[in-house]
């Protein structure tokens, strides 16, 4: 470019001017137009260009999200998140490889911020929340919350002796995550121990593939609050479904207070995360409501294997064809029904929208409600329709609900609303 005429000043000093001064303030007689122009000692040259750090992604897509997360270790990792709702790092200098299993809706922004080691992701379309907050570990990308057990297990005496005091007790299951978040109880089970005996506890709830532990917590004789043992009441794995737990009322009330832990929510799509003071602060949140049961399909699954999402009821003519999905999946488990080219209802399953977990009401009258959705399909379904409805035995089907055709769904998963 050209440069035009300026007072006799050493070009060093004339350089770092231009460098630092604002065109406003440029002395008169020199040119403020010289962003594109490097001034060195004894010489002066064009500025370069711009330069590629990084290897592109595959597919042209742009980039949506730019953040550098730093390792427990200190390793410093760059992330990117494309416009086809893939993340990506790069480990290596100048090359970035996709992250096994990180995927989120296509579209999307990412705002992050790393803490504890991690960095937490939320991800929106530049105004509220739009897909579930993730966190990453260098290793795993979790979601940040999830539900717990949607049912509880079932509570016994036992036949031999044992320490349990007599009266009425109850028992729930905490799921814990390798992140090691817990989550909330399950609804409490209740039996009534004859005294003198241990405790039998059956169907214990399993979770995804991300649950690494399983908690016990009780309420003595008689009580409301929930306490747990750490040396008796901890499941070290995802698998067991039965065990048998002995405690005495004053060994259980010196115990860890579970109380806090009903408290605890499935964290909604968030627009942002900041931290403060050892906190995370999410904000933009996309409203839900969060007393259902097991919506996302994640607070476990019947031990009988017949299909059936724990909180969910199999309906019983309708019900075939229902099961657990854990690999094409937008995140944990799915709900998955598998047609046989004949029946024409397949997997129907139901709760009620009367009361939710919590024992409050649903849904109240007067008041319009919305339903979403991710769904996908398997290459070869041809034809069929997935139906969610509301319905009523007195006043028969409410709304337009939501349908769903083969046409309409694809093998990768969408959101649909109605």
């Amino acid at each position: 470019m050209s440069i035009e005429t300026f007072s006799p000043l050493p070009l060093t000093t004339f350089g770092s001017w231009i460098t630092l001064l604002d065109p406003s303030d440029v002395p008169a007689g020199l040119s403020p137009s010289l962003s594109d122009v490097d001034f060195f000692p004894g010489g002066v040259r064009t500025r370069p260009g711009l330069v590629s750090q990084l290897t592109g992604v595959g597919g042209g897509p742009q980039i949506n999200g730019l953040k550098t997360y730093v390792t427990p270790g200190l390793a410093q990792r760059c992330l990117l998140l494309d416009s086809l709702g893939n993340l990506y790092q790069e480990i290596s200098a100048g090359t970035v490889t996709p992250i096994v299993g990180a995927h989120v809706a296509p579209n999307l922004y990412m705002s992050s911020r790393t803490h504890f080691g991690r960095e937490y992701m939320a991800f929106s379309d530049g105004a509220i929340g739009q897909d579930l907050p993730r966190q990453y570990d260098d290793a795993n990308f979790d979601r940040v919350s999830q539900i717990g057990p949607a049912e509880g297990p079932t509570v016994a005496d036992t036949s031999g002796t044992g320490n349990v005091p007599p009266g009425a007790h109850q028992c729930v299951v905490v799921f814990v995550t390798r992140q090691r978040y817990w989550t909330a109880p399950s609804p409490a089970s209740t039996w009534s121990a004859a005294g003198s005996r241990a405790v039998s506890v059956t169907n214990i709830p399993t979770g995804p593939s991300n649950v690494v532990q399983r908690l016990l917590a009780f309420t003595a004789a008689g009580g409301a609050n929930f306490y747990h043992v750490p040396a008796t009441m901890v499941i070290n794995d995802n698998t067991t479904t039965s065990v048998t737990v002995d405690f005495t009322d004053a060994i259980l009330l010196s115990g860890v207070s579970m109380d806090y832990l009903f408290s605890q929510i499935e964290l909604p799509e968030q627009a942002g995360v900041i931290d403060y003071a050892e906190r995370l602060f999410w904000w933009g949140e996309r409203a839900r409501m969060g007393n259902w049961r097991n919506l996302s399909f994640d607070g476990g699954w019947d031990s009988a294997g017949n299909g059936r999402p724990l909180g969910w009821t199999l309906d019983v003519g309708l019900g075939p064809g229902a099961g657990k999905e854990a690999s094409n999946t937008v995140w944990g488990d799915a709900y998955k029904i598998t047609a046989d080219g004949s029946t024409l209802v397949r997997g129907m399953v139901e709760q009620s929208a009367i009361n939710g977990a919590d024992g409050n009401p649903l849904c109240v009258p007067g008041v319009d409600y919305s339903i979403r959705a991710r769904v996908a399909r398997t290459t070869n379904l041809s034809q069929g329709t997935l139906r969610i409805n509301a319905f009523s035995p007195t006043a028969g089907q409410i709304g337009t609900g939501l349908a769903i055709t083969t046409s309409q769904a694809t093998v990768n998963y969408q959101e649909f609303t109605a």
